[in-house]
């Protein structure tokens, strides 16, 4: 089982004023859930998502409910994928 980004800022951390990355290869939600109480505390400052064209509606409105917003969008135009780039 794999730990989450709460959990691994509970022992590691705490993670404050985080700048992630994630690549992670159509598990976006999954890991994007597991950091919840980050987004929450307003902990993650700036995101960059790898999103498959089908996941980019699910992970804004997500985001959006965190009070992130995208600020950029750049990347690949073959296989359907691209990096988004959120800020809070």
């Amino acid at each position: 089982r794999a730990n989450t980004l709460d959990t691994l800022s509970e022992q590691l951390g705490p993670f404050t004023n985080v700048v992630l990355w994630l690549d992670v290869e159509h598990a976006e939600m999954h890991a994007l859930r597991g950091a919840r109480r980050l987004l929450e505390a307003g902990q993650i400052l700036l995101l960059n998502v790898e999103v498959w064209d089908n996941t980019v509606k699910e992970i804004d409105e997500f985001l959006r409910g965190y009070g992130m917003r995208q600020v950029h969008e750049w990347g690949w135009t073959v296989r359907d994928k691209r990096d988004l780039i959120y800020q809070l």
